[in-house]
């Protein structure tokens, strides 16, 4: 099956099983070889990761995501500080308009599902500069993401509301990114740092540049809010803010077309837009759980909220 569109029939579970469950049990086979499975490490680990918005009574644009990851990571044998890690991803996002009980409107903002399997390699010379790159593979559309009946199901069993209509959302197709990222970061004095990443984005879901800076404070390590992270015995706390800037040229669960172009029927992409997100760390022996509030700017040119804010919730079990 080649990258793309589907031909708009309404997805059956053996269709799902058939045309995006054994293309990715393929891909992973290639991606993850007999070496890369049986060479030795130092630590293995597992966490959650979950991002909502209704912890601030909102159900609009970014409005949910959960992110189950597992992986292990290696130091280096001699005194660098040098290490290395695999981290498998598994993701659901899930988008909705500002009006999303409309039935004959497109609303401010498109319905779209997206679930994905990502697979991260990152190496870091020491706790100040590092890189990694990513392949994801993903699948869009309302019920071949399972978006559709889990939203559904949310807000008719937990919130006790009428479903959505979903009424047009991104269509269905499958798609490949690839991205590469950069670390750096400096000390400041006391407890202090500033620490930055850059991130480049290819693939027929996302194509762009994202830029971050930011500040940290406390006792852990540099980077304490990611989840590529050393396993370490100590204990320790870390408050950090975030600033980024990312430019983007294609975002497929925006505009609902696999390639760039300026044809577009309503959903008008922004290409640059602004994140601020602060947080807190804190880490307890072998578990480490994050609060992260993220604010951004307007993604889409008729968005009827110029920002958005929801809260992101992540706990992390590291094994020796």
């Amino acid at each position: 099956m080649e990258f793309g569109k589907f031909n708009g029939e309404t997805p059956s579970f053996m269709r799902f099983i058939g045309q995006f469950l054994c293309p990715i049990a393929g891909l992973v086979c290639f991606l993850c070889p007999i070496e890369t499975i049986s060479q030795e490490h130092d630590y293995r680990y597992w966490g959650i990761q979950v991002d909502n918005d209704y912890f601030f009574n909102r159900d609009h644009y970014y409005s949910s995501g959960v992110f189950l990851y597992f992986g292990n990571g290696a130091k280096s044998s001699n005194d660098s500080g040098s290490y290395e890690i695999v981290n498998w991803t598994i993701g659901q996002e899930i988008s909705t308009p500002y009006w999303p009980r409309y039935k004959s409107a497109k609303g401010d903002y498109p319905y779209n599902g997206v679930l994905f399997l990502e697979r991260s390699e990152l190496y870091f010379k020491n706790d100040q500069s590092g890189t990694s790159w990513t392949v994801l593979l993903g699948i869009t559309g309302a019920d071949y993401s399972l978006a559709r009946p889990l939203h559904n199901f949310y807000h008719q069993q937990i919130k006790g509301i009428d479903k959505h209509v979903w009424f047009n959302p991104i269509p269905e197709a499958l798609h490949i990114n690839l991205s590469k990222s950069w670390y750096k970061a400096f000390e400041l004095r006391g407890k202090w740092s500033v620490q930055g990443n850059s991130t480049i984005n290819l693939g027929t879901y996302r194509i762009g540049i994202e830029n971050q800076i930011g500040f940290q404070y406390g006792t852990l390590r540099k980077f304490a809010h990611h989840i590529f992270q050393p396993v370490e015995n100590r204990s320790g706390f870390a408050f950090f803010t975030i600033g980024k800037l990312d430019f983007r040229i294609h975002e497929y669960g925006i505009t609902g077309k696999l390639m760039p172009s300026s044809d577009n029927d309503y959903w008008e992409l922004v290409p640059g837009y602004f994140t601020f997100e602060y947080g807190f760390v804190l880490k307890h022996k072998l578990w480490k759980f994050f609060i992260n509030s993220i604010i951004t700017s307007k993604q889409v040119i008729n968005q009827f909220h110029s920002r958005h804010h929801y809260l992101s919730l992540g706990l992390t079990k590291y094994f020796r």
